[in-house]
């Protein structure tokens, strides 16, 4: 459903958004979901204005997400060049989920115009989450106006791939987009699926492509940051057994990102890194604890709340006998 005259954001998202029809051992519920839906939902309850661009059209799930959406405050402006919102079922199965789509076409493949390449050029900060584009005119625009944006570039490629051709396709996109933004997340499996090479070369490449820094989120195990002049590591914030859901602990890792460069500008050192990787990882512990990925995200109080009980536990430990 599409806002035709859409109010300056600080922030813009752009890629998948799904009405999420989740089955989780008994009846199906519907939330609201997509890579770039959740971010979106978890910018905004960080405090900071943000605007969707999806394929969220005038259909029963697109209504039902725009409701959504507008509840949370968030801005959306359809850009799926008339296709229907895609639904997605998922099942849960102990810690992992399967997705099952309502249609072949990718639910992120937007169909963005001037009007929409017009609001990228403009944001603060761009987030890019389970987008494509194809490898056609609409890429070299979009590149383009990247390349030549003001504002940080984020981009999570967070791949749903089907097939070889299409993995082959999706491989030269993520490379076009990266070089043109500041930081790229990949989850460690992200890479294996998309890439021949092992993390440290595709790592390497990122940067050797004018990529700022590279953020590789490995769940449990935590995540690690790389820049051209220094690489660091923090752990996860949750333990594995106390995870209830994974499925929106990227998107609120990207979310929180996103809302402290904004806040604080980039960071110059590791040491100005870590603060923003540790209110990345809190967020996707928080996100783990919930069901669904839009609903997941976590609010300003609750990550708030989240690091005074860390610095508490800290102290606590660091004053043990």
């Amino acid at each position: 459903m599409s806002d035709t005259s859409p109010s300056p954001r600080q922030v813009v998202c752009l890629g998948s958004a799904v009405l999420d029809r989740v089955r989780d051992g008994g009846a199906a519920r519907d939330l609201a979901g997509g890579a770039a839906l959740n971010v979106a939902v978890g910018i905004q309850r960080l405090g900071v204005s943000t605007t969707l661009l999806g394929v969220v059209s005038d259909d029963p799930a697109g209504r039902a997400l725009t409701e959504l959406l507008d509840t949370e405050g968030v801005q959306v402006l359809d850009a799926g060049g008339g296709r229907a919102t895609s639904v997605v079922e998922s099942r849960r199965t102990g810690g992992t989920v399967d997705y099952r789509f309502s249609s072949e076409v990718p639910s992120g493949l937007l169909a963005l115009g001037e009007e929409h390449l017009g609001i990228v050029a403009d944001a603060p900060v761009v987030v890019m989450s389970a987008m494509r584009v194809g490898n056609g005119p609409v890429l070299d625009r979009l590149v383009e106006t990247l390349g030549s944006a003001a504002g940080y570039r984020l981009y999570d490629p967070n791949p749903r791939v089907r097939g070889d051709d299409d993995l082959d396709a999706h491989r030269r996109e993520v490379l076009a987009l990266s070089a043109v933004c500041d930081l790229v997340k990949l989850a460690r499996e992200d890479i294996e699926l998309l890439f021949p090479e092992p993390a440290p070369d595709v790592v390497a490449s990122m940067l050797d492509r004018g990529v700022r820094a590279v953020l590789v989120t490995d769940g449990p195990l935590g995540a690690s940051l790389t820049t051209a002049g220094f690489s660091l590591s923090v752990d996860a914030a949750i333990r594995s057994e106390d995870v209830v859901d994974p499925m929106g602990a990227g998107d609120a890792t990207i979310a929180a990102t996103a809302v402290s460069l904004l806040a604080t500008g980039w960071p110059q050192t590791d040491l100005a890194w870590v603060p923003v990787l540790n209110a990345a990882m809190r967020a996707a512990a928080l996100a783990c604890r919930a069901i669904g990925g839009a609903a997941s995200m976590p609010s300003a109080s609750m990550m708030h709340i989240e690091h005074v009980a860390g610095s508490m536990a800290t102290s606590a430990a660091d004053g043990a006998p």
